[in-house]
């Protein structure tokens, strides 16, 4: 499965999400640097295994699924579902529709009232 291109909007969007969670729950030193790590991988992350995402950001496995688990989630399979579903939201739907295209810069043209903020009710 290849990841979704976003432009910088779109990312900021999906960031915006990421966030929000964070601010809405507590989590530990090693935790809030794993999450920084999480939101310099985007897209990426919405698409990474627990152990992908362990060896990534230098911890553990059992660390990352306990932050999907702070984050309110009831394990990390539901974090990525939700991260995969803020990426998708926020991909331009021609994009989306082909594959997020390899032609590049093309598919940028993204309307800025289309998902660039994905929900986060939760």
């Amino acid at each position: 499965m290849s990841t979704p291109h976003l432009d910088d909007h779109q990312l900021d969007g999906v960031r915006g999400w990421l966030i929000d969670l964070v601010h809405q729950h507590r989590l530990s030193p090693t935790q809030r640097r794993v999450v920084q790590h999480m939101l310099d991988s985007l897209p990426q992350v919405a698409f990474a295994s627990t152990i992908d995402m362990a060896e990534a950001a230098g911890v553990s496995q059992p660390t990352v699924t306990r932050i999907a688990t702070a984050l309110g989630f009831s394990g990390y399979a539901e974090f990525r579902n939700a991260a995969r579903d803020a990426v998708l939201t926020a991909t331009p739907p021609a994009a989306a529709a082909s594959g997020a295209g390899a032609d590049g810069a093309g598919g940028a043209g993204g309307r800025p009232g289309e998902g660039g903020r994905a929900g986060a009710a939760g």
